[in-house]
């Protein structure tokens, strides 16, 4: 029963996102966005951000912030929320802010690439570079 329940506030949360991202394309670059998206279980803070990548300022999805509920960390979120973005592809990239280490090795699993002097770290995933990524 967990999980059916994990799973439908995963799909509300993405749901919550996908509103949240389709807001911004339309509002434009020039337009300021930032979101909290909340369900029972998770909290994910979001904004469109520009950040210097390699001597580029790409547009990005910034993952500022994820709160997930204890009895509920380690079971996916996270990932599937990536997943979902990753295959959505929105803007010219995903940038994940303040990562933990435990995080970290994952995020590189995925094709992210540590930002140089972001401390704590930050990772970045051009969308570009998508069809690198392994789900």
């Amino acid at each position: 029963m967990k999980r059916a329940s994990q799973a439908i506030e995963i799909a509300d949360l993405i749901e919550k996102l996908q509103f949240f991202i389709q807001g911004a394309e339309i509002a434009g670059p020039a337009s300021f966005h930032r979101a909290h998206l909340r369900t029972d279980h998770v909290e994910l803070s979001v904004r469109i951000g520009r950040h210097v990548i390699s001597g580029t300022t790409p547009q990005s999805l910034d993952l500022v912030d994820i709160t997930v509920a204890e009895d509920w960390r380690g079971r996916g979120t996270l990932k599937a929320i990536l997943r979902w973005l990753e295959q959505r592809q929105p803007f010219e990239g995903i940038y994940v802010e303040n990562v933990l280490s435990r995080l970290s090795n994952h995020l590189r699993q995925r094709g992210y690439e540590e930002v140089p002097g972001s401390s704590p770290p930050c990772f970045f995933l051009r969308t570009g570079q998508l069809t690198a990524i392994r789900a």
